[in-house]
């Protein structure tokens, strides 16, 4: 009876120890926080100031965090990672990835507030990183500091003549956006959920554009209910200048019904966020 007790109290003990030791780590095995899952800029400490560069032979680093893996874009080469597994110590978060897929086993981050992580990777890489791009500052790296003055003024031709390319919104958490890849291939959601619509733009003079319906792309109840066909592919829905602070004017001109010779939906969601302005100064979206 005295040894059952013994080895009863010795196991107490044991188990006693062990989670008091778990508990002064603060370790916590397979830990998921989904709320920390998407992308993650680097931001870079410029003159006391926390800026996104932009590197002009690279891109800005980033981490795609999803629930199985870990993209690591580190501006020259994409590494992906499957994760392992999760363990939360003190106020680091630890991933272990699969064996030999990057040049550490092993990465961790710390939670700085509900848009800053700061990331340690391999090799003493660490950097402050943000899902939240639309609050920094973009500084691109000047040209020369990469290429010779040749290929930057080759360079700033065709800058010039991309800049429109991208994606625009007023609010760059809202679904509503228009997504110009070249001139003749644009997806423009002119009310999300109902209305969206393949575009082409027209550059009337320079930092000048006319948009002209192509045709519907996704259309919701509302949008089903619009006489599509009436609508004219020679008339202007809407025109976008270049300002030169990097944003642009977009005014809306809505749908030319050819039939019934009058303006269609007059106003696009950009002016309903927006307090009814017309136009309205859209911001480059990342």
């Amino acid at each position: 009876m005295k040894n059952i007790t013994l080895l009863a109290l010795l196991t107490y003990l044991l188990f006693c120890g062990c989670n008091s030791h778990n508990k002064k780590n603060n370790i916590i095995l397979n830990s998921k926080n989904p709320e920390n899952f998407g992308n993650w800029k680097m931001l870079t400490i410029q003159k006391n100031d926390s800026i996104l560069f932009q590197p002009c032979d690279a891109d800005n680093r980033s981490i795609t965090y999803t629930k199985d893996s870990i993209f690591d874009n580190t501006g020259q080469e994409d590494v992906r990672c499957r994760i392992q597994n999760t363990f939360e110590k003190g106020n680091r978060t630890y991933i272990s990835l699969e064996k030999g897929c990057s040049y550490s086993d092993t990465i961790s981050f710390e939670k700085i507030n509900y848009n800053l992580i700061h990331w340690y990777l391999y090799n003493g890489v660490n950097f402050l990183s943000t899902n939240e791009t639309n609050k920094y500052k973009i500084v691109e790296q000047p040209c020369s500091e990469c290429q010779s003055l040749e290929e930057c003024e080759k360079i700033d031709i065709v800058n010039k003549k991309n800049i429109i390319n991208g994606n625009w919104g007023y609010s760059c958490e809202s679904p509503a956006s228009i997504s110009i890849k070249n001139e003749n291939n644009i997806l423009f959601a002119v009310m999300s959920n109902q209305i969206y619509i393949r575009a082409k733009l027209k550059e009337i003079e320079p930092n000048k554009f006319e948009l002209y319906l192509i045709e519907p792309d996704d259309l919701g109840p509302g949008g089903m209910r619009m006489n599509w066909s009436n609508f004219s592919k020679n008339r202007a829905i809407a025109t976008i200048d270049l300002l030169k602070n990097g944003t642009v004017n977009f005014l809306w001109i809505g749908f030319y019904d050819e039939k019934e010779k009058e303006i269609i939906f007059p106003d696009c969601e950009f002016n309903l966020e927006s307090d009814n302005t017309n136009p309205v100064v859209l911001r480059k979206c990342l």
